[in-house]
């Protein structure tokens, strides 16, 4: 996949991935979770640093070394950064109302309209659309949802504190959270030899394989039976 992908080749990976372990994926998961424990300002500086909220690095270590230096809370700090300290304090001062905002409603609406605004307003929904594996990238986010769907489902009135529950017992007990995708003809796809299975593909091409490792292999000696 990597080969692939500096070549510029489109490709797609059929084997079973956790999509909780894609960058991307966490990047949202640390969102939701900077939303609910909103006072622990280790998770707000860790998710100051995600891309698509578009705050420049210099300005992060200057808020934490205020925040530090002043033991003044981070929140606070952001709250009133100003032009003269900072490189793009609109962009600190609109990230800091924003998760006031999605925080709010956290405590006031349902779980899925809470999801919903925070996909369109942090850029998460834009960032994943200018991907060069947008496709990918989009199908992992779907996967996403569906898996959240259900657990609304058997929850009706679950919160976001249950919902991130929820996936910490996913990622502790490694239960995988499967990407599902449809085949797609323009693409080169990565798959085990089991999964190309009846797909009956036009070319197939086997990576690594040489006699005695494919086929062909040498058969062990049987067990010596007593007499």
């Amino acid at each position: 996949a990597d080969a692939l992908r500096k070549l510029g080749v489109l490709h797609q990976i059929e084997s079973d991935q956790d999509i909780l372990e894609d960058k991307d994926i966490e990047k949202l998961i640390l969102i939701l979770k900077t939303i609910e424990d909103l006072g622990n300002e280790e998770s707000l500086a860790e998710a100051l640093h995600i891309d698509f909220l578009n705050i420049p690095p210099l300005d992060i270590y200057k808020l934490i070394q205020e925040s530090y230096s002043s033991r003044i809370s981070l929140y606070e700090i952001m709250r009133k950064a100003d032009s003269e300290t900072y490189e793009n304090p609109k962009r600190i001062k609109k990230t800091f109302r924003a998760f006031e905002k999605w925080k709010r409603i956290s405590k006031n609406h349902p779980l899925p309209h809470l999801l919903e605004k925070v996909l369109e307003e942090s850029g998460f929904i834009h960032y994943m659309l200018e991907e060069k594996e947008r496709g990918e990238k989009m199908e992992k986010l779907r996967t996403l949802f569906d898996e959240i769907k259900k657990f609304i489902e058997s929850h009706k009135r679950a919160s976001l504190k249950n919902l991130l529950a929820h996936i910490e017992t996913l990622e502790t007990h490694n239960i995988l959270v499967k990407r599902t995708s449809a085949l797609s003809q323009n693409k080169v796809h990565l798959l085990t030899a089991h999964k190309s299975k009846g797909l009956e593909f036009e070319y197939v091409y086997i990576v690594g394989a040489y006699d005695g490792h494919w086929g062909n292999k040498r058969k062990p000696d049987p067990l010596p039976l007593p007499q």
